[in-house]
């Protein structure tokens, strides 16, 4: 699966919502888009959790359908189990069945004044409705762990361990790739993944309380390149940002990136990666420096 059909996973979700207090088959698969940027842990986290849990004190089980498209009943779920599920997307870091899983258990055990797709982050602007949503590295971080290493299942996901969305970004990119030094390496019969990292134009990675707004970014690949030419590389990049590309005005997007030129040469000794200029969606207007690595094989 390339990292763009992943991204299409949370914009074009199916969640099978369930009826108040119905039993978990009792219920019709509804469309449901996350697109929302969404940085931190959302306050709405607790109090929904405080009265979900409770209800969910025995277990339950929990409906989905998985990345690869199969409808996935689970066994009954205990608390902690269901807790995992749930914290996750309030938080940025949910893969697709955990966002599936939290909406499924809070229409299901509450009453709520929102409907699902304003809880979903799928209408109005990029900071109304903003219960759920998806940062950087948890869009990252989940296509790792769940599609390139293929480390869990759905319903026994550990978000917190690395390789994944709560790792940090700087620590993501280098343990899980190699660095690429030139332009040269995007032959057109080149089909790797490729991982970017905004930095510095002299190369420092930024993370979580650094850089421009006090946050890094990562971006990934799809396999290959667009196109070649005096212009730069053209590639396809998926990511989930609070900058408006394309139109998007934030949230998950893919798009067509120009690696423009080389700002900074790496140093294959010391495995320092170069330092390239890029145009974000194309456009001369959102210019960023980034390092690029190719994804490894192998977690």
């Amino acid at each position: 699966m390339k990292p763009s059909e992943f991204l299409k996973l949370y914009t074009d979700l199916n969640v099978f919502v369930v009826p108040p207090q119905s039993d978990v088959d009792q219920g019709a698969w509804t469309p449901v888009h996350v697109k929302k940027y969404h940085l931190g842990t959302s306050p709405f986290k607790a109090p929904l959790w405080a009265d979900v849990s409770p209800k969910v004190s025995k277990g339950s089980k929990v409906r989905v359908k998985t990345i690869e498209g199969k409808d996935s009943t689970s066994d009954v779920l205990n608390h902690t189990q269901l807790s995992n599920l749930f914290r996750w997307p309030f938080a940025g870091k949910g893969s697709p069945e955990q966002v599936q899983a939290t909406i499924q258990l809070l229409y299901r055990y509450r009453q709520n004044k929102s409907t699902v797709q304003q809880f979903a982050g799928g209408v109005g602007t990029q900071n109304e409705y903003n219960f759920i949503g998806l940062d950087c590295n948890g869009f990252v971080g989940n296509y790792l762990q769940r599609v390139a290493f293929k480390m869990y299942d759905w319903w026994n996901q550990n978000n917190e361990r690395h390789p994944g969305p709560d790792s940090l970004i700087k620590d993501l990119f280098i343990d899980t790739t190699d660095p690429v030094y030139s332009m040269a390496e995007f032959g057109n019969g080149n089909q790797s993944i490729c991982l970017f990292v905004f930095c510095s134009e002299t190369g420092d990675i930024y993370d979580h309380g650094h850089g421009p707004g006090g946050a890094g970014h990562i971006m990934i690949t799809d396999p290959g390149i667009l196109s070649k030419g005096p212009d730069g590389v053209h590639l396809t990049v998926s990511e989930s940002t609070a900058a408006d590309i394309g139109g998007s005005g934030g949230g998950p997007v893919t798009s067509e990136y120009i690696i423009k030129s080389v700002q900074k040469e790496g140093n294959k000794a010391t495995r320092t990666g170069t330092v390239f200029l890029v145009w974000r969606g194309g456009s001369s207007a959102k210019k960023m420096y980034v390092k690029i690595g190719k994804l490894k094989t192998k977690a």
